[in-house]
């Protein structure tokens, strides 16, 4: 989904899990289509997440608003869009009478990943960190969409810019992770830098750069190699055909073309314009344009805006990063036996990936967002009856079968597919990908005496939420762990 991404003052496309009730455990399976051998192995400390079986979470208020006049703060009572900390309480955790305990809701339905897309180092984290490892939840801590804003300086007034305000941002995030030690907060398991920066104006670099930061505030912190979290990429699902890459930025072509030609060297015969759709697979390219950003990143050391006084100096990106710190994921909305052909077929995901060089050997992968809308479900907007939302919720439960069972099992070479994170819950833009819908008029008014100004000493809303159809599937989906994929 195109998603836009702030700290400070954000929006967001995002999910709640109030709704995704009650999930039954997941047995380990059979072994399913295993492919040919990949040359480098994926170490262990990549892949011990699967099963994920996850949720994308954002849990915005129904009364939340994007921005406020002028591009300032969304309203009053919303200072952005992080909603993963102690002023919210009510929402994820229990404040009393009214609370909604998404994070109970999460760890009943046998979850075990939140995709999470704002972290505002200005607010405390703590409390909801603490919890979602009391329920055995764990995390993706975002770097999002507005660190790259902050680089290009499209942000607000008092707002810092250029690398420097990013670094700052991002070390901030770092200190609240690892709290003055040496091993990050338990819940949280790995890095994930911007959303969809490929159909966003990101260039790769700021993605490397990113990187790069976290590095340096590692080896600022002496961080034992052990305690170094992993760090995803999470990119939309196009092909980026020659011939249809919108308006994609200038760094953002280059590196979109560079990626093509390296894929089309491993796949000779193979053709990129959009009218041979089948041969040029979803994510590659922008994945490859990440790995190529990283390796060039061993050089690059130095930052510097418009908005630096001074250059910003980061760690190197070092030689094994690709293949010991990188977890691949895409954010696809396609049916369930495309996407199991994608994960198992040789000229699909792993085309781009045949491990001759150090920077494109075979990374593992989960799908960040998977899902599938009321919209192209037949409702336009909306359902316009329970045939529309049946057809949401069968799609959804059919995609989970055809793939799930592959993390399961470890049912692709070396393991490399890990699972899903579901997208989504309540409601975000006219697509109406949700699983639940906000209950009108039912909700209760909390305080948040210590948010940032201007939104402190004001309320917040906890709405009570119905869960639709795709709920139940969703849930009976992450069950099942034998493929029934026609």
């Amino acid at each position: 989904m195109r998603i836009r991404s702030l700290v400070g003052m954000s929006t967001v496309a995002t999910a709640s899990v109030a709704a995704l009730l009650v999930l039954g455990a997941i047995q380990p399976g059979t072994a399913l289509g295993q492919g040919e051998d990949v040359k480098a192995a994926i170490p262990s400390n990549l892949t011990k997440l699967r099963p994920i079986k996850g949720v994308a979470y954002d849990p915005k208020p129904s009364n939340f608003s994007p921005s406020g006049p002028s591009g300032g703060p969304p309203n009053d009572a919303y200072f952005d869009s992080d909603f993963f900390n102690s002023d919210f309480t009510a929402i994820w955790g229990d404040a009393g009478s009214g609370s909604r305990k998404d994070l109970e809701t999460a760890k009943n339905a046998g979850l075990n990943l939140l995709h999470l897309y704002n972290w505002n180092p200005q607010r405390n984290h703590t409390s909801f960190l603490d919890a979602a490892k009391a329920n055995n939840l764990a995390l993706m801590i975002p770097i999002n969409n507005f660190t790259s804003e902050t680089i290009r300086g499209e942000v607000c007034k008092t707002c810092g810019k250029g690398y420097q305000g990013a670094f700052n941002i991002i070390k901030g995030i770092f200190e609240q992770i690892y709290q003055g030690g040496k091993t990050p907060h338990s819940a949280a398991v790995m890095w994930a830098i911007f959303n969809e920066y490929d159909i966003n104006p990101i260039p790769p670099a700021h993605v490397a750069f990113v990187a790069q930061a976290i590095l340096t505030l590692e080896n600022e912190n002496d961080i034992p190699v052990a305690n170094r979290l992993p760090i995803t990429v999470p990119v939309s699902d196009a092909t980026f055909a020659r011939d249809d890459r919108g308006p994609r930025t200038r760094e953002q072509q280059v590196a979109l073309e560079r990626a093509t030609l390296q894929w089309l060297e491993t796949n000779p015969g193979k053709r990129v314009q959009s009218k041979f759709a089948n041969d040029l697979p979803g994510a590659v390219l922008a994945i490859l344009a990440v790995s190529n950003a990283f390796a060039d990143a061993q050089t690059t050391k130095s930052y510097k805006s418009a908005f630096d006084p001074d250059p910003v100096t980061v760690a190197a990106i070092p030689a094994d990063f690709w293949k010991t710190r990188f977890i691949a994921s895409s954010n696809p909305f396609r049916d369930g036996p495309t996407m199991r052909n994608y994960l198992l077929s040789k000229d699909q995901f792993q085309s781009a990936f045949p491990g001759n060089t150090d920077w494109n050997t075979l990374p593992p992968l989960f799908f960040a967002e998977y899902g599938w809308s009321q919209r192209a479900s037949g409702g336009t907007p909306l359902c316009p009856d329970d045939a529309c939302f049946q057809k949401q919720a069968d799609f959804v439960l059919k995609q989970l079968q055809c793939t799930n069972p592959l993390a399961v099992s470890s049912g692709t070479p070396q393991g490399y597919f890990l699972g899903s994170t579901f997208f989504q819950a309540t409601f975000v833009d006219g697509a109406h990908f949700e699983a639940g819908d906000f209950i009108p008029d039912q909700f209760t008014d909390f305080d948040q005496p210590n948010a940032p100004a201007p939104a402190g000493g004001t309320k917040y809303r906890v709405d009570k939420v119905k869960a639709l159809p795709v709920a139940a599937k969703a849930i009976q989906g992450y069950a099942e762990d034998t493929a029934t994929c026609e």
